[in-house]
């Protein structure tokens, strides 16, 4: 097996350990403590915002303001790295790409620069989805493009 299709592999793998390790966090909730995604944001799976958390725990990773830079920085990386991935793959998945990042690169200017009118429309909770699920699903699927038997370079 060649490094394109180890890399396609890890990059499925890892997009699809998001996405399940999401649902499967959302379905261990605490029941008592009512967790709904329209509600709860998905950083509250692993601890809600202090100083009133309902989850504590050492490995919770809501520490003010780390959790915050951190994540705008993923989703920035993230969003940029789909589009720019025009310039290394071919049609019809560099529309895709270039979607899927728009789509998180807007969601997130709006979060970060107009916070008001976002929440307004799809509330904080469907904002960090608008945010994360593109790229989670753009990731997903650029390592299936990378598995592709016919790839043998990218460009």
């Amino acid at each position: 097996m060649n490094k394109l299709k180890i890399s396609g592999l890890l990059y499925l793998i890892a997009g699809s350990i998001a996405l399940m390790g999401i649902i499967t966090a959302e379905a261990f909730y605490p029941s008592g403590l009512g967790y709904t995604t329209f509600t709860n944001e998905i950083s509250d799976l692993g601890a809600t915002k202090s100083p009133n958390s309902l989850i504590f725990q050492p490995s919770s990773g809501n520490k003010v303001p780390y959790h915050g830079i951190f994540s705008l920085l993923t989703f920035t990386s993230g969003g940029i790295s789909a589009v720019l991935s025009y310039k290394i793959i071919s049609a019809p998945f560099k529309y895709v790409g270039i979607f899927f990042g728009s789509i998180s690169l807007v969601t997130w200017c709006a979060a970060v620069f107009a916070a008001n009118i976002i929440i307004s429309f799809v509330v904080m909770s469907g904002a960090e989805r608008w945010l994360v699920y593109p790229i989670v699903l753009w990731i997903t699927g650029f390592g299936g493009y990378l598995m592709n038997t016919k790839t043998t370079t990218i460009g």
